[in-house]
C-alpha cells in the first residue's frame, strides 16, 4: 500500500505542476492602462473615443471607460510607438494629440491631459425657453 501512495503523490504533484506552469504561461503579460484627464484635472463627463495610429501606420479606435481610462495590450517585444487623437466636444475640450511609446513586456500606465477649448471654439447650445 506504501508503494502505490508514494506513486500517487508523485503522480499527483508531477500534474500539479504541468498545471500551474500552463495557467503562468497562458497568463496575459498585463495591459498598458491609459488615463485621460479634462484640462483642470477632473474624470472626462462622457466615455471618450481615441484613435491610435502605430508606427507602422495600423490605426485602431479605443473607448474609455466614464473614468477615463482604457487598457490596450502591451507588445511583447520591442518597441511601438502611437499617435493618439481625441477630437474636440466642441464644448469642454480641444482635439488634444499625444504620442505614447510602450516597450515590450513592460506594463505601463500613461496619463493624457485634454486640451482646454479656446473660447473662440466653444459651440453654445441654444435651449428654448
Amino acid at each position: 500500500m506504501g508503494r502505490v501512495t508514494s506513486r500517487l503523490r508523485i503522480v499527483t504533484g508531477a500534474l500539479l505542476v504541468c498545471f500551474c506552469s500552463g495557467l503562468a504561461l497562458g497568463q496575459n503579460l498585463g495591459a498598458s492602462v491609459v488615463q485621460v484627464f479634462m484640462p483642470g484635472g477632473g474624470a472626462p463627463p462622457n466615455v471618450l473615443r481615441l484613435t491610435l495610429v502605430r508606427d507602422n501606420g495600423f490605426m485602431d479606435t479605443f473607448f474609455t471607460d466614464s473614468k477615463g481610462k482604457f487598457e490596450m495590450p502591451t507588445p511583447t517585444s520591442g518597441t511601438v510607438n502611437y499617435i493618439v487623437t481625441i477630437e474636440s466636444d466642441r464644448q469642454h475640450y480641444d482635439t488634444t494629440t499625444a504620442n505614447l511609446t510602450l516597450q515590450g513586456l513592460q506594463p505601463t500606465y500613461l496619463t493624457i491631459f485634454l486640451k482646454p477649448l479656446p473660447p473662440e471654439k466653444v459651440l453654445y447650445v441654444r435651449r428654448s425657453a
